[in-house]
C-alpha cells in the first residue's frame, strides 16, 4: 500500500515483479558450439573403424598339427587381386604370432584373402605340405573386416592332405 494520500483510500500501488532473466540465444549457441558439438564429434570418432591409409590392423597365430609354428612368414593376397595389387606379409615370432603389414605400414586392406605360410630355406623345422606354401593352392583364407578387433586369426595347418 502507498502512504500517499493522493492515492485515496483503498488504492494500492501494483507490485512490479522482476522478470526472470532469459538466456540469450548467443549464450546457447556458444554452449552448443563449445561443449555439445565437440562431444558429438569425439563420440563419432570413437565408434568409427580405424583407418590408416586404408589399412586395418591384423594379427594371428599359426599352428601346425596343433602346435604353434615358431618361424616363417605369412603372406596374404586378395582373392580378386590384380597384377599391381600388393601382398600383405608378417613374420611369425617364436610364440607363433604374426602381425601383417603392407609396404612397411601396419595392417592390410579390408577384403577376403588367401593365406600362405613359408618357412625360411634350410631352417630346421616341420616340412609344410606344398599346398600351404603357394597362394594358388592354399586352402587357408582370412576375411579382413573394417574393425581391427575382428581381425585376429588362427591359421591351422596339418600334415594331412585336405
Amino acid at each position: 500500500m502507498s502512504d500517499d494520500p493522493a492515492d485515496g483510500p483503498g488504492k494500492s500501488t501494483p507490485l512490479v515483479l522482476a522478470r526472470p532473466r532469459r538466456i540469450r540465444r548467443p549464450i546457447i549457441m556458444t554452449v552448443l558450439t563449445v561443449i555439445v558439438l565437440p562431444t558429438v564429434v569425439i563420440v563419432l570418432l570413437e565408434i568409427l573403424p580405424e583407418d590408416v591409409g586404408g589399412l586395418v590392423e591384423c594379427r594371428g597365430t599359426v599352428r601346425f598339427n596343433g602346435q604353434p609354428l615358431t618361424m616363417g612368414t605369412v603372406t596374404i593376397r586378395n582373392d580378386n587381386a590384380k597384377d599391381d595389387d600388393l601382398n600383405s606379409t608378417g613374420p611369425i615370432n617364436e610364440d607363433g604370432w604374426f602381425t601383417l603389414s603392407t609396404e612397411g605400414k601396419p595392417g592390410a586392406p579390408v577384403g577376403r584373402y588367401r593365406a600362405m605360410v613359408v618357412l625360411p630355406q634350410g631352417a630346421p623345422g616341420p616340412n609344410l605340405p606344398k599346398p600351404y606354401r603357394s597362394l594358388e593352392t592354399t586352402p587357408l583364407s582370412v576375411d579382413i573386416q573394417p574393425e581391427s578387433r575382428f581381425n585376429v586369426f588362427t591359421l591351422e595347418l596339418t600334415d594331412r592332405q585336405q
